[in-house]
């Protein structure tokens, strides 16, 4: 038997806008389209590896330090925030300054730019001091991409053959990671000092060795990096930097 002509049959199914099936078949073709695109923002870019970008850490000073002086004569006069660190401390070692502290937040973004820390120690007339160490606590945040809160220590240390009265230093704050941040949660492994007073248990704890230990095994620390030369004169110390300024002053 020969075919001469053939027609399709076709169907057409139709109902108001504003009916179910409508809405389902509309929202069909819009997540066809947006569910790609959210995808890849949220994976940051699908099977993107690694990447680079800029952030300025959170850092707020938690009123906590630990300052130590050192004389030509090889004697340390040192004073912490923790009651448990002054307790380490022999009568001659313990020496009891005054402390003002000041965060600024210079282009008013909600993150601290500056730290303003005057230290003023009362010195003997015949006591020269020839190195000051400096420890702040300060809380850091990483959260734009990757996400990491811990208590962070800033070592400051500044020596001279020479005893001095002023130092002068400029510079910038750092945060620096070791390895790899989880982008999926907040890491808050090291939100525990690494000089916290319940660890404080004998005078080795409070040694500046076992100290940079605790921070080397960490996968985060700050650093000082300074902008200009080391600038002494005679009867204080003076120490800032950014985005903190620091100094101490030492009174005979």
């Amino acid at each position: 038997m020969v075919e001469l002509w053939s027609e399709p049959l076709k169907r057409r199914y139709s109902n108001s806008r504003f009916s179910f099936a409508y809405l389902f078949y509309l929202g069909y073709y819009v997540a066809l389209v947006i569910v790609p695109f959210y995808a890849a923002y949220a994976s940051y870019g699908l099977w993107k590896k690694d990447g680079t970008y800029l952030e300025q850490p959170s850092h707020i000073f938690e009123h906590q330090l630990v300052v130590t002086l050192e004389t030509n004569t090889g004697s340390i006069l040192s004073w912490s925030t923790m009651p448990e660190y002054n307790a380490m401390l022999t009568s001659q070692e313990l020496r009891v300054p005054s402390v003002a502290a000041l965060m600024y937040d210079d282009n008013h973004d909600g993150l601290n730019d500056r730290l303003s820390l005057n230290i003023t120690m009362p010195l003997q007339s015949t006591e020269r001091v020839v190195r000051s160490s400096i420890w702040t606590f300060f809380k850091s945040t990483v959260s734009d991409h990757a996400r990491m809160e811990m208590t962070s220590l800033l070592p400051i240390d500044y020596a001279s053959a020479v005893p001095g009265s002023k130092l002068v230093i400029d510079g910038d704050v750092k945060i620096a990671f070791t390895g790899p941040i989880s982008t999926m949660s907040t890491r808050t492994d090291y939100i525990k000092s690494v000089l916290a007073p319940s660890s404080i248990q004998s005078l080795d704890d409070i040694l500046p060795e076992t100290v940079y230990q605790r921070i080397a095994a960490r996968n985060g620390k700050l650093s000082h990096v300074a902008n200009l030369p080391a600038e002494r004169s005679a009867s204080c110390y003076f120490v800032s930097y950014h985005p903190s300024d620091c100094s101490i002053l030492c009174n005979p």
